[in-house]
């Protein structure tokens, strides 16, 4: 009886183009007869919380070899077989993850103690040429302005006489 209230409301929610054929009809009761009455008190919400509200389900693909292996298994075993290997794939994965950044941070101390080894003996190389050029340069500017400046006493000299003689004369 609820059925067919049911049926009744639906019918006159669905547009004409919608309602149901004939054969559908009878396919959808042929259906119900097979599967039995299904009322809500007998379906259980496999999405509801409860005391499995840890776990989820999940379908997963087995390998040929393995598969007579696994049917021979029960469930609890089936689930600590999964749950093992993704623990030790998340082990494995945190352990790339830790090398890797080992790894880097060798790579990166290895440059750094090579570019030191290079550049330190490079720079004290620099600081040194930069010196003795600087000491050369200081050299002979000191160089010429000695000669300079004798040239110029000579100069002052040489008119002194000059003038000495033509006063002289």
């Amino acid at each position: 009886m609820e059925e067919n209230n049911f049926e009744e409301q639906n019918k006159e929610e669905l547009a004409p183009e919608q309602e149901l054929s004939e054969k559908d009809a009878q396919e959808s009761e042929a259906d119900e007869q097979y599967l039995g009455e299904s009322t809500e008190e007998n379906w259980e919400d496999p999405f509801k919380q409860g005391e499995l509200s840890d776990f989820k389900k999940y379908v997963i693909h087995i390998s040929k070899e393995f598969v007579d292996k696994f049917d021979e298994l029960d469930v609890d075993e089936r689930n600590e077989i999964v749950n093992d290997a993704l623990k030790l794939k998340a082990s494995l994965e945190a352990k790339d993850a830790k090398m890797f950044y080992v790894q880097r941070l060798l790579r990166h101390f290895i440059i750094a103690i090579l570019t030191l080894a290079i550049s330190i003996p490079f720079l004290f190389w620099f600081i040194d040429k930069s010196i003795v050029a600087t000491v050369q340069n200081y050299g002979y500017v000191q160089k010429n302005f000695e000669k300079l400046y004798k040239e110029r006493i000579d100069r002052q000299r040489s008119i002194q006489k000059i003038q000495s003689m033509q006063l002289g004369l």
